[in-house]
């Protein structure tokens, strides 16, 4: 802030004050003392305008909500103040266009738009004049024209061409603004809602069936909506200092560990570490009778079970329809177990060696190899976590290379 008030006093001469004195000195009213009665008085509307120029300090008001809109703690408003100034455009305008209006009237004369009008209005006080000239400006900056007030003169006519004009496009702002803010949603569901629109028209393009369409999309709207991947989020962290990069990590730690979202196997690293692999997550949703992978597929992720129940079978235990011969059969995963962790790391198994099977609605949680790789430079330790994890399943499975 400035406090030297040399320097105030010299902005204020260099900016605002031309437009206050102008704005603030009666010149009309001197001139007509000290000229008498030879002055035409016609003359007079030229100087009375000279105190409009006062109005331009309205400018300031935008400024002012600029530079709030610009402020750290004021960015939750932002959609109130470009409502505010949207109005604020509009309501100055249909002011100061209605005021310009006035002017054009020789109160000498009764060849004007507003004795046109009524007669009673044109005797009347300055109140009915403003009420008239706002009722005027606004009807004809919001494009209704409703054609009652009509101009007389051709500078009267020349005037209300060019409000017309200017109307529309004022109008077209703020009713634009305004309107983008009522039907904009959140930046993620805009991202979401392109991202199915793209899926949307390459699954026409390449006229895929109706069921599997379906199939895609009950995928993508059960696992795109919640998923870090729409806030980009590794990018997010990526582009931090390494400090502040820690600092959120332990953040998300904290916070998933407050409302128990952080898988079991995780417990026992360093909150940082945790922050880490909670970033790297990706959240998915499957169906009952959905199959997560069959056998023979790549592997290269680990599923942690949210909620749910994740059932796990060989070929001998399924039927001709590809579903489980018996109720019995296979393994299974519930909520805060993990699976799928043999076939992690290349080198502890490449393909899946069994189904893995939904059994009801299953949220889950899945790591993949390529995600826990992006954390070997700053957390190696939990790279090897995961390795012997993975290398020890392997084992007991029998399918581990040797």
């Amino acid at each position: 802030y400035v406090t030297d008030l040399r320097l105030i006093a010299w902005r204020y001469l260099t900016t605002w004050f031309p437009c206050d004195i102008a704005g603030s000195f009666p010149i009309d009213k001197v001139v007509l003392a000290t000229a008498g009665g030879s002055v035409d008085l016609s003359s007079l509307r030229v100087l009375k305008a000279t105190r409009m120029l006062k109005l331009i300090r309205a400018i300031k008001v935008m400024d002012l909500v600029t530079r709030l809109q610009e402020r750290e703690g004021f960015a939750s408003l932002k959609p109130l103040f470009k409502m505010f100034k949207s109005s604020f455009v509009m309501i100055f305008m249909s002011h100061f266009i209605g005021c310009v209006f006035v002017t054009f009237i020789d109160f000498n004369s009764t060849d004007n738009w507003m004795y046109s009008y009524d007669p009673e209005v044109f005797y009347g006080d300055n109140i009915s004049h403003y009420m008239l000239a706002i009722y005027w400006s606004v009807i004809t900056i919001s494009t209704m024209g409703y054609g009652d007030v009509l101009p007389v003169t051709n500078s009267e006519r020349i005037f209300t061409a060019a409000v017309a004009v200017i109307g529309t496009i004022v109008f077209a702002y703020g009713m634009g603004n305004i309107t983008c803010l009522i039907t904009m949603g959140s930046a993620s569901n805009q991202r979401f809602d392109l991202n199915i629109a793209a899926v949307d028209e390459w699954m026409n393009f390449r006229r895929l069936p109706v069921e599997t369409v379906n199939i895609v999309k009950r995928y993508l709207y059960g696992t795109l909506r919640n998923s870090p991947w729409m806030y980009d989020e590794s990018k997010l962290l990526l582009n931090m200092p390494g400090d502040l990069r820690h600092k959120v990590r332990k953040a998300l730690a904290e916070c998933a560990s407050d409302n128990d979202e952080i898988p079991p196997l995780l417990h026992g690293l360093p909150v940082e570490a945790r922050g880490a692999l909670l970033s790297v997550l990706t959240k998915v949703a499957y169906c009952h009778g959905d199959f997560i992978w069959r056998r023979g597929q790549p592997g290269g992720s680990v599923l942690f079970v949210v909620s749910g129940t994740v059932r796990t079978l060989q070929d001998a235990d399924l039927g001709e329809n590809s579903m489980p011969c018996s109720d019995n059969a296979g393994s299974f995963y519930g909520d805060g177990t993990y699976v799928g962790e043999s076939c992690l790391f290349p080198d502890t198994g490449r393909v899946r060696t069994q189904h893995a099977l939904a059994e009801g609605s299953v949220h889950a949680l899945e790591l993949s190899y390529a995600a826990l790789v992006s954390l070997s430079l700053e957390y190696p330790y939990v790279v090897e976590r995961f390795r012997a994890v993975a290398s020890l399943r392997a084992i007991l499975e029998g399918t581990h290379p040797r």
